[in-house]
């Protein structure tokens, strides 16, 4: 066995056995400094390990940069489009600022028009009033009138009887007197006596058969259909009075209606005109 006295000896000696290096190790250095070369090797897998998750880290860093300039591409593009829209918001606030101003005008006019068309409509029914006052003079006038035409023909009636009967209708015309009126409606109840007194003229008359009768005549400007109702109602009065037969006649001024000459006929009411005589006939009333 080498005797070992120096560190040469030693180191010599650890050459020559190598097996011996694991013990002079642990002797020297301990359990933890044994197990340095396993700890390193861990630390070296968990670097290597930290190598790989700081790779993938700068992966993902770098998708997520690259999605940042993605979105930060999306916001420009977006607050470009928002600028847009702004600019368009202020074009269409300067154009509906326009628009008020136009509607302001325009509702200022419109206030000026109404009051126009309030002060015309304040005329127009202040002409409207004395139009209707005008109006009813001259309806009165026209009343006036009727009667003043009504009573010269109901005298022209009286005084020229022939004018209205013409020969070849009756003969021997005459219109009676108020006396001989009065004698006929004596016989007559009172609302019958009165009916009778409103006839405008009664004529006496023969026929071409000599055969008398009489005519119970309403006169009227223009014939109604209530001329027509009077004389038929008012003939029969004269027939129950006289017990002779009667003619119901309206004398017109005017020449009828096609429909007057029709609701004659259906009433048998006699139509006459001056200078014309019977132009519709009727049967008597008996």
């Amino acid at each position: 066995m080498a005797v070992i006295n120096t560190t040469s000896d030693l180191l010599k000696a650890l050459r020559e056995n190598p097996e011996w290096k694991d013990a002079v190790r642990a002797e020297i250095l301990g359990e933890r400094l044994q197990t340095l070369p396993e700890l390193v090797s861990e630390n070296t897998r968990q670097i290597a390990s930290i190598g790989d998750k700081l790779d993938r880290t700068s992966n993902l860093l770098a998708a997520l940069t690259e999605r940042l300039d993605r979105v930060d591409a999306q916001i420009a593009a977006l607050t470009e489009r928002l600028d847009r829209v702004d600019a368009q918001i202020a074009a269409l606030t300067e154009r509906l600022d326009r628009v008020d101003a136009q509607i302001a005008a325009l509702t200022e006019r419109l206030d000026r028009v109404e009051n126009r068309l309030e002060r015309v409509e304040n005329r127009l029914e202040r002409v409207e009033n004395r139009l209707e006052r005008v109006e009813n003079r001259l309806e009165r006038v026209e009343n006036r009138l009727g009667k003043m035409d009504g009573r010269h023909l109901e005298s022209d009636i009286l005084a020229n009887p022939r004018s209205y009967i013409r020969r070849k209708d009756l003969s021997a015309v005459r219109s009676l007197s108020y006396d001989e009126r009065y004698e006929l409606s004596s016989q007559l109840e009172e609302n019958e006596e009165e009916e009778l007194d409103l006839l405008d003229a009664i004529l006496e008359g023969e026929t071409p058969t000599g055969e008398h009768l009489y005519i119970a005549v309403e006169a009227s400007v223009t014939i109604e259909v209530h001329d027509l109702e009077r004389a038929k109602r008012r003939a029969y009065f004269l027939a129950k009075a006289t017990n002779t037969p009667v003619l119901p006649l309206v004398v017109a001024d005017e020449p009828p209606s096609q429909r007057r000459i029709e609701e004659a006929m259906s009433q048998q009411v006699a139509i006459a005109r001056k200078q014309r005589g019977i132009v519709v006939n009727a049967p008597f009333i008996r």
